[in-house]
């Protein structure tokens, strides 16, 4: 059985490799922001953190983790089963990245897409005349994450940035 499951394996990073130097059209795309995090964000990493968006407009709650929080010991038995005997522990949340504009409440022709070439998110919508882009990514060899917001039309973001747990 683990012959099979490495030949899969083997094979699906040949079609993908295949697929993305062809040029393919490989993205998650959505026409309405999500409801759930969890279920319904768009989920960015780099191996160390990772993002989960939702791609909402007012009050954007992007989740924030990174890969030293966790409850547990330091698991030296190997043993990676987490019942009564288990080490492992639980992984952690680090936090939330709040983005709060309240004054973009009417938009239209939303968009949020996941690159699956790239790893790069981006969120699109247009409120009263002005075209908003969000585009966010991490990256691994520089060990950060991106959140990048832009209009096209300058001083058109009015609200808050916050940092929480």
């Amino acid at each position: 059985m683990k012959h099979f499951s490495l030949s899969v394996v083997i094979l699906f990073g040949y079609w993908w490799s295949a697929t993305v130097t062809q040029g393919s059209d490989l993205r998650l795309w959505y026409n309405a922001p999500g409801v759930n995090n969890l279920a319904q964000g768009l989920m960015l990493g780099n191996g160390r953190f990772g993002l989960i968006v939702p791609g909402n407009v007012t009050n954007e709650n992007i989740v924030l983790n990174e890969s030293s929080l966790w409850a547990g010991t330091a698991n030296p038995s190997g043993n990676f089963d987490n019942g009564p005997k288990g080490t492992l522990g639980a992984y952690q949340l680090f936090g939330h990245l709040q983005i709060k504009l309240p004054d973009q409440s009417d938009y239209t022709g939303y968009k949020r897409v996941l690159d699956l070439a790239t790893g790069v998110a981006t969120v699109t919508y247009t409120d009263a005349g002005v075209a908003y882009t969000r585009t966010l990514f991490c990256s691994l060899p520089d060990q950060v994450a991106i959140v990048q917001l832009t209009a096209d039309k300058p001083a058109a973001y009015t609200g808050s940035i916050q940092l929480t747990d």
